[in-house]
């Protein structure tokens, strides 16, 4: 059974971890469990019972016959006690000030924390005082968000007042001094930051800033594979580094072919890595640049595509054909095809000289097609009432949509299919994500490949010590000087095997770096 992710956010009264944790919980589609809603829900039902609030025994034993649930109601979360929304009613004052107090018996927090606990499905984002120290220890990630005292009574008086729960400010202000006296000076988990917690001060940032800085470091961590640490320099990769289904299907088929024909050929590379092109041929299968030369055996169509014009000529010599083209690009030519029938211009984001592009702009009926690398390229259509526009399965996103946006004004219909692989664009994210978290970025691919060299150029623009190579003795030492942290990326025709060599080689530099320069 896969386990569960948990992110820990912990930090004093009003540090905003309520509205901060329940974003990026929905924005990373997580569960979310606030652990100071629970103390306040038996403080709550501990005040309505008449329960002393220093009665331990007494609380303990209301609180284990007690039902809490936590649902998902719009776009938030709403705490049940007994099958009753208490979310209103837990933000009362004299509630705020009575859980203080129950969260300091020890009894108490041992019956939350198991709650906590039998509440985790599925990944989710915990918050509150000592989630990372005491609740998760082994949590994935962990922050501790914190801000000067006059802001955070600021944030709360606000809050109270749109809340029509309003009080005078300095009084919100020493109910947090006093309240921050209580949490870092009690013996039961005090409030402190976890050891390997990620401190962020929101003093002068927006909610906004503060969001996206924790939801871009979860999912920055949660893209990294860990895969070593050599005498204090560590290694990761990225979840989805190498082939993708496409290339796993061509590579697939090629290898079967083998097995069942003797004259195998490839019109053009299989995929755009020489090395496991190498392999291949290797094995008995060998590529054609030219259609025409053949006169006999197998000719297996590369993951990118051939043209109808190359389809037609197999045909007419009666060569044996296999289709290993990729599904998404097949989908794409049929595309093409439907929508110049259908009396579209079909404009194609990306490399005219790519195969793929080559592929799809012969399936245009009538000539009612070009491809354009950027935005920079469409003065080239001119005037079009009917425009269709779709993408090499390997650009990026950003660039399909500024081709977008410069079209959008000058034609009277348009229609746009997203036909970018989705493996693409998991790579592309992870590519960036890595880039932020190491120290240098090495991309294994092909030069000639399209998708590599996107990944190579998207984490360049992130971090400058991002090195594209083809083969592990491309690495260099000068590269890696200085690094504590080197991430490994790479493309979808990346076989698995190069990106062990790599490995293998970085391990070995790294040994001899960490001697040099200790």
């Amino acid at each position: 059974m896969k386990k569960s992710v948990i992110i820990a956010i912990d930090g004093p009264s009003g540090s905003g971890k309520s509205t901060i944790s329940t974003a990026v919980a929905r924005m990373l589609g997580f569960n979310y469990i606030n652990s100071g809603s629970l103390y306040r829900a038996i403080a709550l039902k501990a005040i309505n019972s008449h329960i002393a609030i220093e009665d331990e025994k007494s609380i303990s034993k209301t609180a284990l016959n007690t039902i809490f649930e936590i649902k998902r109601v719009g776009n938030g979360w709403v705490l049940f006690m007994d099958n009753k929304d208490i979310s209103l009613a837990i933000k009362a004052p004299e509630i705020a000030q009575a859980s203080s107090q129950v969260s300091t018996l020890s009894g108490i927090r041992d019956i939350i924390n198991k709650l906590i606990k039998g509440m985790i499905k599925g990944n989710t984002v915990v918050e509150g005082r000592d989630i990372g120290t005491v609740v998760f220890p082994d949590a994935a990630l962990k922050f501790f968000l914190t801000a000067s005292v006059e802001e955070r009574a600021k944030r709360r008086y606000q809050e109270l007042l749109s809340s029509r729960l309003g009080r005078p400010y300095e009084i919100i202000r020493k109910e947090i001094d006093d309240r921050d006296m209580r949490d870092t000076s009690r013996d039961i988990a005090p409030l402190i930051p976890a050891r390997d917690a990620i401190i962020v001060n929101t003093d002068n940032m927006s909610e906004h800033d503060v969001v996206i800085k924790l939801y871009e470091k979860v999912k920055a961590t949660l893209s990294l594979k860990f895969i070593d640490n050599v005498n204090g320099i560590e290694l990761y990769t990225t979840a989805s580094a190498g082939f993708c289904f496409g290339v796993k299907r061509a590579i697939d088929i090629a290898v079967k072919t083998v097995k069942q024909e003797k004259e195998i050929y490839t019109l053009g590379p299989l995929i755009h890595n020489p090395q496991e092109v190498k392999r291949l041929e290797d094995m008995g299968i060998k590529p054609v640049n030219d259609i025409d030369t053949m006169t006999h055996g197998t000719l297996i169509y590369r993951s990118h595509g051939v043209t109808t014009e190359e389809h037609q000529i197999a045909k007419e010599k009666s060569l044996k054909t296999i289709n290993a083209t990729c599904p998404f690009v097949t989908r794409s030519q049929r595309l093409v095809k439907s929508l110049t029938n259908s009396g579209y211009y079909v404009v194609i984001v990306g490399d005219a000289n790519h195969p793929e592009v080559k592929s799809l702009l012969s399936y245009a009926s009538g000539g009612q097609v070009t491809a354009v690398k950027n935005a920079h390229e469409i003065s080239t259509i001119g005037k079009v009432k009917k425009l269709a526009v779709l993408a090499q399965t390997t650009q990026s996103m950003e660039n399909f949509k500024n081709v977008i946006s410069a079209l959008v004004d000058d034609v009277y219909e348009l229609v746009i299919y997203n036909t970018i692989c989705d493996a693409t664009r998991i790579r592309q994210d992870e590519a960036a994500l890595l880039a932020m978290a190491v120290d240098v970025v090495i991309v294994v691919g092909g030069f000639n490949s399209s998708n590599t060299n996107k990944l190579a150029n998207i984490c360049k623009a992130i971090n400058l010590k991002t090195y594209h190579i083809e083969h592990p003795v491309h690495i260099k030492e000068e590269m890696l000087i200085d690094a504590k942290k080197i991430g490994i990326t790479a493309g979808a025709s990346t076989p698995i095997w190069l990106i062990r060599d790599v490995l293998i080689r970085l391990k070995k530099m790294s040994r001899k770096l960490s001697k040099t320069y200790i």
